[in-house]
């Protein structure tokens, strides 16, 4: 199936109830529809941490039923928020 590279930017961005993060007032579209799918997903957390430098910090993890790791990551939202300073 070919889908051209407007369509599929229109379903990233298309508009859809935002998941609220502690602390982070306006992530971007496409990562605030990794968190709203994964969120009810069994063995999925995130936890936000601030840094002085790097801004917002969400880490994520998936665990599979066995209590093993699946999946992690690291995202950093507003990296050089400290410049606006």
């Amino acid at each position: 199936m070919k889908l051209s590279e407007g369509k599929l930017r229109e379903d990233v961005l298309e508009e859809f109830s935002h998941t609220v993060v502690d602390g982070i007032s306006n992530l971007p579209a496409t990562l605030s529809r990794f968190l709203a799918e994964h969120t009810d997903m069994p063995g999925f957390t995130y936890e936000v941490s601030h840094d002085e430098n790097r801004g917002c910090v969400i880490l994520w993890r998936e665990y599979t039923h066995l209590g093993s790791v699946r999946g992690s990551g690291r995202f950093y939202e507003r990296p050089y928020a400290w410049i606006d300073e």
